[in-house]
């Protein structure tokens, strides 16, 4: 009845418009299904390793690398091959054992399958499958430690010895654990720490320093973002916006340009940046340009509309810049640069300020 429900999210998947599903479906242009299908031999042995012993736990896998080619990972394929031999001979000789194995692939196999997903791997898509190797392996002790003892006193002594060491064992792995959860910052820092190629990770530490004011350990970040992925505009957007701060408006205005012409591009926020820009070089005619652009592509944040009412303001349109803050405001009640340019408008005008002022 739960792998049932997996039924509906494949379905909406397959009746979905293709340019709704951008990170995962059979339409998702990141890979194709066998590369994704050979891909996830890996991840499912590193998942089995992983539940044998769950270190290091990682995060995101973000840059986990695709393959195209079945001799890059022929040891996994092997291996997979291996496993789903075992599952065959138990379901025929041990059902219960092949049952619990089955129950793992199972529900496993809406995201390690052959429909492609952007993320290949997460750890928590194993959180429910894994109890079939669990309980399995909990069985087995059981029949082994059977064979071995045949006093149940004493072989219950031996289990709850050997069951009680890795509760112990586990319980001090997750104290550890949850240490790396105590803030944002930290979780992603480690998450680097284990996968240094993963381009995601180093974004959001970057993030995380360009926010603390921390620009030099910032940028050290974005840039080793791009090294790994340089079609990232995500990266050369936020790379944009640390080199206005810094006044280094050259820098900004070619990376936003850069993330213009990528696919992820964000393009209503790069233009508004853009404008933002030239509104610190006193181009207003330009940044009108660039807002329209915003406002064109469908960015309708109240900044996009504050930047173009200043930008008619500075340049005399004092009348037209109003609807412009006033939109803004609609958008961001408490926004004070939209409220203290638009007293400043309005002061040339012979009207009253609005009564929100």
């Amino acid at each position: 009845g739960l792998f049932s429900t997996w039924g509906i999210v494949l379905g909406l998947l397959f009746t979905m418009h293709p340019e709704k599903v951008s990170s995962a479906g059979f339409d998702y242009a990141g890979m194709t299904p066998v590369q994704y299908a050979l891909t996830q031999t890996g991840v499912i042995l590193h998942y089995l390793r992983l539940i044998i012993f769950p270190a290091p736990l990682v995060f995101d896998y973000n840059g986990w690398p695709v393959t195209s080619r079945p001799w890059d990972v022929l040891p996994q394929v092997l291996g997979f091959v291996l496993f789903l031999g075992l599952i065959g001979w138990a379901l025929w000789k041990q059902p219960r054992f092949g049952f619990l194995g089955l129950w793992f692939l199972l529900i496993l196999s809406p995201s390690s399958s052959i429909m492609p997903i952007a993320d290949v791997a997460f750890e928590y898509r194993v959180y429910l499958a894994m109890a079939g190797i669990i309980v399995g392996i909990i069985i087995g002790l059981e029949m082994v430690l059977q064979k071995i003892f045949h006093d149940p006193r004493e072989r219950k002594i031996v289990f709850i010895t050997v069951v009680g060491t890795i509760v112990l064992g586990m319980s001090f792995m997750t104290i550890q654990r949850n240490r790396d959860y105590r803030d944002e910052l930290t979780l992603w820092q480690d998450t680097l720490r284990k996968r240094p190629d993963n381009p995601r990770a180093s974004t959001i530490v970057g993030v995380h320093y360009f926010d603390r004011g921390l620009f030099a350990q910032a940028e050290q970040y974005y840039r080793r973002a791009l090294n790994l992925n340089p079609a990232d505009a995500i990266v050369h957007n936020n790379l944009g916006m640390l080199f206005v701060e810094q006044d280094r408006y050259a820098e900004a205005k070619e990376h936003y340009h850069q993330a213009l012409g990528l696919p992820n591009s964000p393009k209503g926020t790069v233009y508004n940046n853009l404008g933002v820009v030239y509104l610190r070089e006193k181009k207003y005619d330009q940044v009108l340009e660039e807002c329209e652009k915003a406002i064109q592509s469908g960015f309708h944040d109240a900044p996009v509309f504050s930047n173009y009412g200043i930008a008619l303001t500075r340049l005399g349109r004092y009348r037209e810049a109003v609807p412009y803050f006033q939109k803004a405001l609609a958008i961001a009640p408490d926004f004070a640069e939209a409220k203290r340019v638009l007293r400043e408008a309005v002061s040339h005008l012979n009207t009253p300020a609005p009564d929100s002022l």
